[in-house]
């Protein structure tokens, strides 16, 4: 009966693997444009789980290691998750004698999936796979007041970036072994899947990379670290950034990142505090649009109210990797990658198009358990409203005022099975 469950779970998954890579999915983010986390456990708990898994999904998420630690070691688990994101993100747009106007996005409603298994290799080895989306963002501006030309200069757009779409989703195979009762470490391969659209046809490329992690345990305590590598993504024929009438290449490389973890469980408590750096100055294309490096905190707790009933708790947050220029002369020549571009648009492409500018995120969920095979959670995640302003001067050297706001809502769904 067990293999069977087992076969008829492992199709499950597989179909929903199909339906991953053929369902046109965008993504909004938090952490720069990382996901705080993925799955309904780790994102309810403010996107911890370095330290402790709490469901598949999160496990090889946030640490290679974990599939092969706590109760994660004992059973095959199957995770499906389904995040309904829902951002409001507006773009404000003052020149002098021009315009004076504020807009809001038309993207406004993401669903991201998830899903992930993992099962026992040997005595001390535990196998995993999740696919899920990690990053991405997007705005839609086209057809409103910010999407048109210059009355006095016609072959001038009042901004650049008025529309985008990036998504960042990976296959992870994951093998973890636990060296000791109280020490495990893993390894996780990230074949990814990104896209990019700036409104001339979507771009698509596939990096690769991989994921290090460990946890120990030591009575009530556990630690762990994790190091995620880059990722270097090439978009061909993505945008006219030169404005020469030929389609650019834009190199968008995900940063490298370092996240410790410390976890306190007892009984029917379990508390978290994650520490994550994204190194993203160092990275081609958000290094080249001014992104700094980012430290990200995050905190969970969880009480287990009855045998039916988990609660959740959490609060995440990461100073935006944005850099604020305001004060430029956007009558000067910048080149990125090679490319030479006013720096008016230069600016607008960064505020209008990437708003990365979400910083504080207050989460909780629950989880109701049917028995020990059997549970579905829910989970809602708020980030409240930030905004980005910069003031200099266009293309032409007129005042500027360029504003972007965020405010991001999500709902997360998951279900889970054990054997």
């Amino acid at each position: 009966m067990k293999n069977s469950m087992g076969c008829k779970g492992l199709a499950f998954l597989l179909s929903l693997f199909v339906l991953f890579f053929t369902y046109p999915v965008d993504l909004s983010a938090t952490n720069g444009d990382r996901l705080i986390s993925s799955g309904g456990a780790g994102r309810s708990m403010g996107g911890v789980g370095i330290a402790v898994p709490l469901d598949s999904i999160g496990a090889i998420f946030s640490n290679p290691a974990a599939i092969c630690s706590g109760h994660c070691f004992k059973d095959r688990i199957y995770d499906v998750s389904t995040t309904f994101f829902l951002p409001t993100t507006k773009f404000s747009l003052y020149i002098d004698g021009e315009v004076d106007t504020k807009v809001e996005s038309d993207s406004d409603f993401f669903v991201i999936p998830a899903f992930a298994m993992a099962w026992k290799g040997g005595e001390n080895v535990r196998y995993g796979l999740g696919i899920f989306g990690v990053s991405g963002m997007g705005v839609d501006y086209r057809d409103s007041d910010v999407d048109k030309n210059y009355s006095s200069a016609p072959t001038y757009p009042y901004a650049s970036g008025v529309y985008t779409q990036l998504q960042s989703m990976k296959i992870a195979p994951n093998v973890a072994v636990r060296l000791s009762p109280n020490l495990s470490a893993g390894l996780s391969l990230n074949i990814g899947y990104s896209s990019l659209d700036m409104n001339r046809g979507t771009c698509d490329d596939y990096p690769f990379g991989f994921q290090l992690g460990m946890i120990y345990h030591r009575g009530p305590f556990a630690l762990g670290l994790t190091y995620t590598s880059k990722q270097e993504a090439t978009f061909k024929t993505v945008a006219d950034f030169d404005s020469d009438g030929e389609l650019d290449t834009m190199e968008l490389e995900s940063p490298e990142m370092f996240g410790a973890g410390l976890a306190y469980v007892q009984d029917r408590f379990l508390a978290e505090f994650d520490l994550r750096y994204y190194n993203w100055d160092d990275t081609d294309g958000y290094g080249d649009f001014g992104w700094r490096d980012q430290i990200v905190y995050a905190f969970g707790v969880q009480y287990i109210v009855s045998p039916k009933l988990t609660l959740r708790f959490g609060y995440n947050h990461g100073k935006s990797p944005l850099r604020n220029f305001s004060g430029f002369d956007g009558t000067q020549n910048i080149t990125v990658q090679g490319k030479t571009m006013k720096r008016y648009y230069f600016e607008t492409f960064r505020i209008t198009g990437f708003p990365a500018i979400a910083e504080d995120h207050f989460t909780m969920g629950l989880v109701y358990h049917k028995d020990r095979n059997f549970s579905v959670s829910l989970g809602v995640m708020y980030s409240p409203e930030e905004t980005i302003t910069e003031e200099g001067t266009d293309a032409m050297g007129n005042r500027v005022r360029i504003e972007s706001s965020l405010q991001e809502v999500s709902i997360e769904l998951s279900f889970q099975w054990r054997f």
